[in-house]
């Protein structure tokens, strides 16, 4: 026998990220990016997580395929409503109603994204753990 470990009350479960990072199970899609869209921190093959079931609001970031191809937007919903193309920020889709979700045919939200973090080369820098 023996005594308990003091350390245990402070023991923490394993994460879990389906808890995590997906809150409507049925409506949750992982997507690869085909791109690298370096102003919204997404590099090429990230995996994009994309709930359908998410209402866009204005600056939402979406998947959505008004011309019959899936690609990323961002919504814009004031002066004018429309998707925004997120690499040149050119205006793709207007729209004459404020609720464009079932006007642009936006398949969903991205509500995370998770990259890849390269390891390999220097980058010239260096950090100093203190």
């Amino acid at each position: 026998m023996g005594f308990p470990s003091p350390a245990q009350d402070y023991a923490e479960s394993r994460i879990d990220l389906n808890k995590l990072l997906v809150r409507h199970p049925h409506a949750t899609y992982f997507i690869r990016a085909d791109a690298q869209y370096p102003e919204q921190g997404i590099t090429r093959g990230a995996m994009l997580v994309v709930d359908s079931s998410l209402k866009s609001v204005h600056g939402s970031l979406v998947v959505a395929s008004p011309e019959d191809e899936m690609k990323l937007y961002r919504v814009q919903l004031s002066p004018i409503p429309a998707l925004i193309a997120v690499n040149s920020n050119e205006v793709l889709w207007t729209f004459s109603e404020p609720n464009i979700d079932e006007r642009a045919e936006i398949f969903g939200v991205v509500s995370y994204v998770i990259n890849a973090m390269s390891m390999g080369g220097s980058s010239g820098s260096t950090f100093k753990l203190v």
